[in-house]
């Protein structure tokens, strides 16, 4: 009998027509983004969001080849994963473009599966990530009237295979450097409000900077930042954009990127880092500026996921005493006015 993996992901746009679709779905959810207005108001602001924003974000998109790689990207991992371990069967969805949860569900319930392992490819615990993927399981499956026992492991930042995958990668990346350089580890950063409603995801992330750099015997300077800050409200700190004009000011002249909450290459990484980011940092003096090879599809990332669900599949529950991932949260930021969000974040 084979053993039932659900793997979940972000999704993201392969044409140019998929972007505002892709944008109100990820601007409608309200517990990965959550305005601080009810739920039925942020839907409908998600429409003038999506309308607003997809001709800037379809260019960007033009910029790296057209299309995130994240979707092929993954159902590349499945591939590769099904050949390493025959004894499993894959499943796969993605929150904010297809396949969706839905899909995904249909076709376990089709197939008869009962149980199933789900495995986030987000390292780090988020409200904002894992947190939403699960409710959205939750949303599905009370439409199909099909309730598999899901076991998901919600966090594996401190896998020491993961660990070993991004030294592995970093060792990669330095080698175009002719000195040492700063170490600049980017995450995706989320709202404060986020923090103090108990989301982990910011000790999850300091911690596998803690490993990442024990493992790699790492003599030599390294900051912290947060990347793709959007809206009004205070977000974790520093920021990248504040982050990179203060290093040139110091003289730190080489840097290399560490996308450490990212496995796989898209829009933040091909376009943020790698492009505007590139610019700022150029444009404040920073001569050398480039970024660590993406886990993707690498070998060393395929062995870690394989060993990771050989290791876990028998998990029964969920081990962080934080996670919420199956109690849907009510929670949201203080209210904010609809007249001022609007003027603040989308103009």
């Amino acid at each position: 009998m084979q053993k039932n993996i659900l793997i979940l992901n972000f999704g993201g746009p392969q044409t140019a027509n998929e972007v505002r679709p892709f944008l109100k779905e990820l601007f409608s959810d309200t517990v990965g983004i959550k305005f601080g207005i009810p739920g039925f108001l942020q839907k409908i602001l998600a429409r003038f969001i999506a309308w607003r924003r997809s001709p800037g974000i379809i260019q960007k998109y033009q910029e790296i080849g057209g299309s995130s790689p994240l979707v092929p990207m993954t159902f590349e991992l499945v591939k590769l994963l099904s050949e390493k371990l025959p004894g499993y069967q894959f499943f796969t969805a993605m929150r904010y473009t297809q396949p969706f949860a839905i899909k995904a569900l249909q076709q376990m319930k089709e197939q008869g599966v009962t149980d199933a392992m789900v495995l986030p490819m987000y390292p780090h615990y988020s409200i904002a990530t894992v947190e939403s993927s699960m409710v959205s399981l939750q949303e599905a499956m009370k439409e199909l009237n099909y309730y598999p026992v899901l076991r998901p492991l919600c966090a594996w930042y401190d896998f020491p295979d993961y660990i070993n995958a991004m030294v592995h990668q970093i060792q990669l990346g330095l080698k175009n450097f002719s000195e040492k350089p700063l170490l600049l580890f980017s995450a995706h950063g989320v709202p404060v409000s986020y923090i103090q409603e108990g989301d982990p995801y910011a000790q999850h992330v300091e911690h596998s900077v803690h490993l990442i750099l024990d493992k790699l015997q790492w003599d030599g300077e390294h900051k912290l930042a947060w990347q793709s800050r959007v809206g009004p409200v205070k977000w974790l700190e520093p920021s990248m954009d504040d982050m990179l004009p203060q290093l040139a000011k110091d003289k730190k002249n080489l840097v290399m990127v560490i996308p450490i909450s990212f496995v796989g290459d898209h829009i933040e990484t091909l376009h943020e880092i790698d492009i505007e980011y590139a610019h700022l940092a150029k444009e404040a003096g920073i001569t050398e500026f480039k970024r660590m090879p993406s886990l993707n599809t690498e070998p060393v990332f395929v062995n870690c996921l394989a060993n990771l669900i050989e290791k876990q599949f028998s998990i029964q529950k969920c081990v962080l005493t934080t996670c919420r991932c199956l109690q849907y949260s009510k929670n949201s930021v203080p209210p904010t006015s609809l007249n001022k969000l609007i003027q603040e974040n989308f103009r």
